[in-house]
């Protein structure tokens, strides 16, 4: 559970040595940034310091192995526009990891398929193991391979 402190009661956030997730809120937009400290004090002065503004911060203290994963649900849950990238963790993953995953996962598939498909220049001669063009009659069979290696990733 999350506490919430309007900076009346600075005496109330946690020592240093301790580890929490803490949420900053602007009135007007909501939740505007996710993060994690064993410093909270400092990082909200820091907050401030550096120019961001906001009117209020809820913090939850947690154990420092489940930091990441509360950090990134709530990062999901709210969206929060001054955040730019999820930590690492089992749940979650980046966009950008995603896609180059998905890429070499989909360059591998695409070529099991296209080097399943009967290619007139393979007579007897050596076979290559990579080129540029495909027939445009198998696009329709590796779109269906792309879109059932997309589903199983979901």
């Amino acid at each position: 559970m999350f506490i919430r402190n309007e900076f009346a009661f600075k005496n109330t956030v946690p020592e240093d040595g301790v580890c929490c997730v803490y949420l900053l809120f602007c009135n007007n937009l909501g939740v505007i940034y996710v993060g994690q400290t064993i410093a909270l004090a400092g990082r909200i002065s820091g907050h401030k310091s550096s120019g961001k503004k906001f009117d209020y911060f809820e913090y939850m203290i947690c154990d420092p192995s489940d930091a990441n994963e509360i950090e990134c649900r709530e990062m999901v849950k709210y969206n929060p526009p001054l955040n730019t990238s999820l930590p690492e963790t089992s749940s979650y993953i980046s966009i950008a990891k995603l896609k180059k995953i998905l890429i070499t996962k989909l360059t591998k598939k695409i070529d099991s398929i296209v080097f399943s498909i009967p290619r007139a220049f393979d007579r007897g001669h050596e076979t290559k193991t990579s080129f540029k063009y495909v027939e445009v009659k198998y696009t329709d069979l590796i779109t269906k391979e792309i879109n059932k290696l997309s589903l199983n990733n979901k």
